[in-house]
């Protein structure tokens, strides 16, 4: 008894230790201080020095401070870089890349209350740093789990305390662990409440319980307003605000144990004036909540949301919005389809109020109650609570300013702010000495923190659980839908994408700008592009950029055996940039049964220049529209948002036919819309084929899914059963979509950690593009046996 009193004080001393780190943590935009600011009416810009910090990369795409004061950048192609101001000489910077464990890529950062450094990749989940150790936390696990599934929560709360190594530690050699269920993690913070960390990822949003060191996960199954999310904020009380990609903003209490969610949306087009109520778009890029006061031990707080619209401000706790545009509106209005004959025309005073340019890509509060907005191609500019003044950023030869594109910011203990610029590198922004207001005292334990605990496989009971869910679920299946984002498979399509029709785009390595249609033997099956509504007439691209490339990420042409970079784009560079369009319209007819319509995006010199503010939206319409219809007045039937694809992405629709459907592929103010390849594959319904797959039509007769008899007791496996389950038609319903991928990514890790076989799992992550070494080694031996061919 005596053990036992002992250990639950320690671990309630371990607790309220975290919890002082925890209100000093500055975990960037998305984690505000818990303390209430005072804004100051009187804002001095120009007395900040802004100096440009050494990091030997120019795309900085995320920053945070820890908890001993080290500044982190995360880079997009270069790793993460630490700078420790304190520290002299030798040691003051530090490189982590692949070789040290660390990402490639890292899109979000953040600390944690125990001072480990969270970062999110490109398409490997998540990683954390404790100071002397990485470790990935991926869809999948390595080659063994580190605990036991019968490892109950009691007992974990029971037997770690939070500064004490855990007590069921991992197996030696194994570095990777099963974390998130999303390939990308787009940000991170910290709960105010519970030091819990949060994860908005390409699936939905994931939990890891510090405490607990368990993993829990949020997405559409359970009630999520939607899968593809882009940011996230807290406010003081545990109330969760989460930004989507293209379906406005949605919250949930931390009373309803996150389980009941309300969505805040937008119009379906931008507003015509500079100022308003509601949320000016759905297209959400930054959350940042601001404490208020305290009042009868409740929380007042206020809520801003950076969208490519503008900024939305929140009141009276996030419940009535109004929005600040732009200065750059009034082009857009200018350049829509149809000019409205009477619309606001705003004076050179109200110009002036207004924000630099429309698209808010980061959010940040200062020491003094200031909310810090960054652009995308405009610097940044500093909104003052107090006066509901904007200040834009001030020009000095003295002070490099950074005047493109903002990524990230983060407040620094003293004052200051720390700036990630994509295209100029990192940013440091302080005040004079006189000025600065001393940071609280920060400080981490001498003794390394342990890394956290992987994701344990699910249980029998809970595959059943799901088991019964699809089958509750399951109906016709739907016409039109969003499926998912596949970030890991690249450029290497070939057996995973156009089984049944494929078509890449310019790609003739004999003549450039031509059309290229590749291996489609789907019959009455066909993607046409069509003429835009505001395009000039005959303005139709096609370009090849690179016809040798060693990049993966480049789309693979079988019959070239070699990586050829090139596109479709809508000639949107020879179009203003506040034009509405032109946009590509495509015709997709889809024959009978239900197929996955995929497109290829790689923005290969998305980090120079104006490449870097691509940014699309994929929406489909029925075909019975036109595309000036669909244009004006109609709402999609489906749609998704493509973000930040350096790195390559597939997006996927779910459709139902027979039927066409009307696709656009739509600029959103950015430069060439650019697509690289466009994809059919049966899901179910008869095999209308009237040629060959472009599998059969080329010389691979072993590059294929593994085959799998399975034995009486796989078959017999609860985790074998929800697959089968997963692929019938019916599972492919309005509920059972929702459900689709965590079930089948539970069902793969049960299968994994219970030895199924080999063949089984390599068969299960074909079908789930989760690629691991071995699966790219059979790849690229498939295309040089292909090479080889005459």
């Amino acid at each position: 008894m005596d053990k036992l009193f002992l250990q639950r004080s320690c671990l309630a001393i371990a607790l309220l230790a975290s919890g002082m780190l925890c209100h000093m943590l500055l975990a960037g935009a998305t984690h505000p201080p818990a303390t209430t600011l005072k804004p100051r009416i009187q804002l001095n810009l120009k007395g900040l020095v802004i100096r440009k910090m050494a990091v030997p990369s120019r795309c900085i795409t995320a920053v945070v401070q820890d908890l001993a004061g080290s500044w982190w950048f995360g880079t997009e192609g270069q790793g993460v870089f630490c700078y420790s101001p304190t520290v002299h000489g030798a040691g003051q910077w530090q490189h982590f890349t692949p070789r040290n464990g660390a990402p490639r890529n890292a899109y979000a950062l953040s600390c944690d209350a125990l001072g480990r450094i969270w970062v999110g990749s490109l398409r490997h989940g998540v990683y954390v740093y404790n100071g002397r150790q990485w470790r990935d936390y991926d869809l999948v696990a390595g080659r063994r789990y580190g605990r036991k599934p019968r490892d109950s929560v009691e007992a974990l709360l029971l037997y770690t305390a939070l500064h004490q190594p855990s007590a069921f530690s991992a197996a030696s050699g194994n570095n990777r662990r099963a974390g998130p269920l999303g390939q990308r993690v787009f940000a991170i913070a910290t709960s105010p409440t519970d030091h819990s960390v949060w994860m908005p990822t390409s699936k939905g949003l994931t939990r890891y319980h510090i405490r607990a060191q368990t993993w829990q996960y949020y997405t559409t199954a359970n009630g999520l307003p939607a899968d593809a999310l882009s940011c996230l904020a807290f406010a003081p009380d545990g109330t969760l605000f989460i930004g989507t990609q293209c379906n406005g903003i949605a919250w949930a209490s931390q009373h309803s144990h996150y389980h009941v969610w309300h969505r805040i949306a937008a119009p379906l087009h931008l507003p015509l004036t500079a100022t308003g109520k509601g949320l000016p778009s759905n297209l959400i890029n930054a959350l940042l909540v601001v404490p208020r006061k305290k009042f009868h031990d409740r929380w007042q707080y206020r809520v801003y949301a950076g969208t490519d619209g503008g900024l939305a401000i929140g009141q009276d706790d996030g419940l009535l919005w109004h929005f600040i545009r732009g200065r750059n509106y009034i082009g857009k209005i200018k350049g829509l389809w149809h000019v409205p004959a009477h619309y606001p025309q705003p004076s050179a005073v109200e110009l002036r109020r207004l924000l630099t340019s429309d698209f808010v890509t980061c959010l940040a509060i200062d020491s003094c109650g200031n909310v810090w907005i960054g652009h995308r191609s405009t610097g940044f500019d500093v909104w003052n609570q107090a006066g509901r003044r904007v200040f834009s950023t001030p020009t000095s030869p003295a002070s490099p300013i950074p005047t493109g594109f903002v990524a990230s910011l983060a407040p620094l203990t003293n004052g200051g702010m720390l700036i990630g610029g994509y295209e100029c590198g990192g940013f440091c922004a302080v005040a004079p000495r006189s000025a600065r207001i001393p940071g609280p005292a920060v400080g981490m334990s001498a003794s390394v923190a342990p890394l956290p605990a992987g994701a344990l496989p699910p249980s029998r009971a809970e595959l059943a659980r799901w088991m019964a869910r699809v089958t509750a679920g399951q109906d016709h299946a739907v016409t039109a839908a969003f499926m998912d984002q596949d970030w890991r498979t690249e450029g290497d399509w070939v057996g995973h994408y156009g089984v049944n029709y494929a078509r890449l785009c310019a790609g003739t390595p004999q003549f450039a700008n031509a059309e290229e249609q590749f291996f489609g033997g789907l019959g009455g099956a066909d993607i046409i592009r069509e003429s835009s509504p505001h395009q000039y007439a005959g303005d139709v691209a096609y370009y090849v950029s690179w016809y040798h490339s060693a990049l993966r990420r480049t789309l693979y042409f079988p019959d070239a055996s070699q990586r050829i970079e090139a596109e479709w784009n809508d000639a949107g560079g020879r179009y203003p940039r506040l034009y509405d369009g032109p946009d590509m319209w495509l015709k997709v007819k889809v024959p009978t049964g239900l197929y996955r319509l995929s497109f290829y995006f790689h923005n290969k010199d998305g980090q120079t220049g104006s490449n870097a503010r691509r940014d699309y939206v994929v929406q489909i319409y029925p075909r019975h529209s036109s595309p000036a219809l669909a244009w004006a007045c109609q709402r999609p039937l489906a749609q998704a948002r493509i973000m930040q694809f350096w790195g390559g992405m597939y997006c996927s629709f779910v459709l139902k036919g027979p039927g066409n459907y009307q696709v656009r592929l739509k600029r959103n103010y950015g430069y060439w819309m650019t697509v690289a390849g466009m994809f059919l594959d049966r899901i179910s319904g008869p095999r209308n084929l009237t040629g060959f797959t472009n599998l059969d039509g080329l010389p691979i007769r072993h590059y294929r899914p593994p085959p799998y008899k399975p034995t009486p007791n796989v078959a017999a496996s609860v985790a074998w059963k929800l697959w089968h389950l997963l692929n019938c038609r019916a599972s492919f319903s309005k509920i059972d979509l929702e459900a689709q991928w965590p079930a089948r990514i539970l069902a793969y890790r049960y299968a994994q950690y219970h030895r199924f076989p080999t063949a089984l799992l390599a068969r299960w992550r074909w079908k789930l593009n989760v690629w691991l070494p071995s699966d790219r080694a059979a790849f690229n031996q498939a295309m040089h046996r292909l090479a080889d061919k005459p």
